[in-house]
């Protein structure tokens, strides 16, 4: 429910297509909860990095919704559980989820503009947490 909850909240922002998004954001949601990950994150990080946008494909190569290297897409079924086996291992190897989410932009030596990038993925995240617990009722 929740899930539907931050999608639908998450949509009010602009995307190109909003059927298509809303699947891949639906999408994300349910990959969040069969791993325990914190479901406003893992979409504010899709909206960040693609604007929901499931075919999304960067200058530098990365691809998906979550726009990870091809090399994170070696062991995984898809674009999805690529970023979730990405966003697992910056976080299992970070002290802090901002630290997390700039190596997740960056790689091991993030700079400014990837602490940027992270500043901007939690501020949506918080923002999409607070607006979902409002509607919802939802912790």
């Amino acid at each position: 429910m929740i899930v539907v909850v931050i999608c639908s909240v998450m949509l009010a922002y602009p995307v190109s297509d909003y059927d298509a998004s809303m699947a891949t954001c639906l999408e994300i949601g349910r990959h969040a909860g069969q791993n325990d990950m914190p479901i406003h994150t893992l979409v504010a990080l899709a909206y960040i990095e693609s604007r929901l946008d499931f075919d999304a494909v960067s200058p530098r190569g990365a691809r998906g919704p979550l726009q990870v290297m091809p090399y994170w897409l070696e062991d995984s079924c898809g674009e999805i559980d690529a970023g979730v086996i990405a966003w697992r291992y910056w976080r299992a190897r970070s002290i802090t989820i901002r630290i997390a989410l700039a190596k997740y932009n960056a790689g091991y030596r993030p700079g400014r503009r990837s602490f940027r990038f992270a500043d901007r993925v939690l501020s949506l995240s918080s923002e999409l947490f607070v607006l979902a617990e409002g509607v919802s009722g939802a912790d």
